[in-house]
């Protein structure tokens, strides 16, 4: 299937920026076939080789699908700097690069890694101090005018967190609410 029919069929409209980024992976070294995986239809892989991190992408992708999206993982050509993924939920398609946050104090050095792949942002990570995560993303926010959203994922609770968001005055009490419950 031609990238541009694959991208229309996902609902990315021609000339974004995304699909341009997009495109040129899957014009690397893939094929740009679509298929679901094996145990839960609601993944899709597209093309590519599987590198070291799959299990890591599957395992975050299967998070996703908990919590209502459908998942098109997108391959990591060597040498292209691509998003992860594009979740759809509700007809809404949208490219995050996955950063799975296991140590102390270093949301801030992953957020500005995944600038390069995408402006939306997938944080797979299981606690984390909120104060620092508060900080951290609003630095990220200040730091990258082209960033646009935080996906975070802790267990159980999805925190959506836009520029708009983050940039608010009441931001820390929001969030904490939200990702403390």
């Amino acid at each position: 299937m031609p990238t541009i029919n694959l991208l229309n069929t996902l609902g990315i409209p021609n000339g974004d920026n995304e699909e341009r980024t997009f495109a040129s992976c899957m014009n690397k070294d893939n094929k740009g076939d679509i298929t679901a995986e094996i145990f839960n239809p609601f993944i899709y892989t597209v093309g590519g080789i599987q590198d070291d991190d799959y299990p890591s992408l599957l395992m975050a992708a299967r998070k996703a699908v908990e919590h209502g999206y459908r998942v098109f993982m997108l391959p990591n050509p060597h040498g292209v700097k691509t998003p992860d993924y594009i979740l759809e939920r509700r007809g809404v398609y949208k490219l995050f690069d996955l950063k799975n946050i296991s140590g102390k104090n270093i949301v801030h050095t992953r957020l500005k890694e995944s600038i390069a792949q995408a402006n939306r942002a997938l944080l797979n990570m299981p606690q984390y101090n909120t104060r620092k995560l508060v900080h951290d993303i609003r630095k990220y926010f200040v730091k990258y005018p082209d960033a646009i959203e935080v996906l975070i994922f802790k267990g159980k609770n999805e925190v959506s967190v836009s520029r708009r968001f983050a940039l608010s005055t009441r931001f820390y009490f929001e969030f904490k609410r939200m990702f403390e419950k």
